[in-house]
């Protein structure tokens, strides 16, 4: 064995430490990289130089070290929370965000700062298609970029839509307590039970000072919002079926010029109006409502029961269609098939008796109901389920991965859902650069899924992952490849000197 081999083997250790610091200072220059994932430089042997002896035995003289692999950390790094809905982080080791470039070359990330550009594309920072799939699709595959449009593309099935619909209101719920102190303010000594109805003028809107009022928005077919107002008085000249028994009478109205029922004139704003009855301790017991198209009292006949048992109101506003909307003040009928008792009344035909008035076939009552207790008038709650047009004001992700709309009508749509791939073998990805990889041969068969079905993780929304470095750990692996260096580089000049030494003795 020659003197050379020394150098040659203490190259190799250079070589091979030099290798393990490029590593760290890779990762050290990406530990604030969205999504990094540390490596680790791991070492081999090189083949070994055997030497004969006189004997069965043999000697083996080592020719160095080599880099065997570079392995990645796939631990999960810091998640950081951030105010950007589209912040996406992968909650657990397996997952990956696919992406594509124009082309159409798939690229996979783990780094999910994702934002839609002017054309609707959710795009990571280099420009790549985010890949997802329509919201409520049952296969996932690798998706197609996902776009939000303004409206609806025939051409792109794959397109969300950036507009929510508006909701037509069907069912309004209100319940309020109605002082049972308080005083008649339209006293009517022939008509109680319509002495609002019999005062209202649509020319003038004037509303009964005393009346108890209250009011809300509902929205009609095209998606248009109109103030509808309950305003309720006690009939204080009505004739109970019981003693004790109180009656209130009420008007569901709205602004004259939304009402679109061309028949009637003076009544124009009037949706309905009707009775509530409660027995001495203020309990809902029955209620009656009419709805009508012409001014004509004679004309106004009990609303029809929806298939629940509760009224539904005819309403007509202008430049919508007629909707039914259903009035829940805490009562229903609840007979299998709801019907009015007294159902041929009139408003015309009321008097003062309340026998005249139509009832609820078998009344059942709500514990949230209407009230007239000893006390203040005062709303308890009220709530409909109508909704104007909404526009996309923000958008979050959950932890499926479906990419929520909210709405500037307070609504939330489904918008689209990411897909995530998972690889049989990760390490093997082959790195493109910008927080890209790609996969090849070496990284195993690959299967496209939503986040959190089978081991892929959840995702989370508003949130990054940070670089897995552990800049402790760097530090150390730094020292010991520096100290690897230098001891090599000692053995290259030790080895040197050996030799200057040997040729010196050959001169002497």
């Amino acid at each position: 064995m020659g003197l050379s081999p020394s150098l040659y083997v203490g190259a190799t250790g250079i070589m091979t430490h030099q290798t393990g610091l490029d590593v760290v200072s890779h990762n050290i220059a990406n530990m604030n990289t969205t999504g990094f994932k540390a490596s680790t430089a791991h070492f081999a042997t090189l083949i070994s130089e055997t030497i004969p002896t006189g004997t069965s035995a043999f000697h083996q003289v080592g020719q160095g070290a080599s880099v065997s692999s570079i392995l990645r950390d796939m631990d999960v790094g810091p998640l950081e929370t951030t105010s950007i809905g589209t912040d996406v982080a992968v909650g657990g080791e397996y997952g990956w965000f696919v992406l594509a470039d124009e082309t159409g070359a798939i690229r996979y990330s783990r780094a999910g700062n994702f934002r839609f550009d002017n054309d609707g594309y959710l795009r990571n920072p280099a420009g790549l298609m985010v890949h997802g799939v329509p919201a409520g699709s049952t296969q996932a595959g690798t998706g197609e970029p996902i776009r939000l449009t303004l409206s609806p593309d025939p051409q792109d099935p794959t397109a969300s839509v950036a507009a929510s619909p508006g909701q037509v209101t069907s069912a309004i719920t209100f319940a309020a307590n109605l002082n049972a102190a308080s005083q008649d303010n339209v006293p009517s000594s022939t008509a109680p039970f319509t002495a609002l109805f019999d005062t209202w003028d649509a020319s003038t809107n004037t509303l009964p000072s005393g009346a108890y009022l209250s009011s809300m928005t509902v929205y009609d077919s095209t998606g248009a919002a109109h103030d509808i107002s309950l305003i309720f008085d006690p009939a204080g000249d009505a004739q109970p079926l019981q003693n004790g028994q109180r009656i209130m009478e009420f008007l569901v109205t709205t602004d004259p010029t939304h009402d679109g029922n061309t028949g009637k004139n003076t009544k124009l704003g009037v949706l309905g109006a009707g009775t509530l009855t409660f027995s001495p301790e203020g309990n809902l017991l029955s209620m009656s409502l009419f709805s009508g198209t012409s001014d004509d009292p004679a004309a106004w006949t009990p609303v029809p029961l929806d298939e629940e048992g509760y009224p539904l109101l005819p309403a007509t506003f202008s430049g919508a269609e007629p909707q039914n909307i259903r009035l829940d003040m805490g009562l229903r009928d609840a007979q299998t098939q709801p019907g009015w008792i007294n159902p041929t009344a009139t408003l015309a035909s009321l008097g003062t008796d309340a026998a005249n008035l139509p009832t609820l076939g078998s009344a059942s009552k709500k514990a949230l109901a209407m009230t007239n207790y000893m006390a203040p008038s005062a709303t308890i709650t009220q709530s409909q389920d109508g909704f104007a047009v909404g526009y996309l004001q923000d958008v979050f992700v959950r932890a499926d991965g479906t990419l929520v709309g909210k709405y500037s009508n307070g609504q939330d749509l489904d918008l689209a859902q990411l897909v995530l791939a998972d690889f049989t073998n990760p390490q093997g990805l082959r790195s493109e650069g910008g927080n890209l990889f790609s996969a090849v041969p070496e990284a195993g068969s690959i299967r496209y899924g939503f986040a959190g079905t089978g081991r892929l993780g959840q995702v989370r929304g508003s949130t990054l992952e940070q670089a897995n470095v552990d800049l402790a750990t760097e530090f150390v692996h730094m020292i010991i490849y520096q100290k690897g260096i230098e001891a090599n580089a000692k053995v290259i000049t030790t080895a040197d000197q050996v030799i200057q030494t040997a040729i010196q003795s050959k001169r002497v």
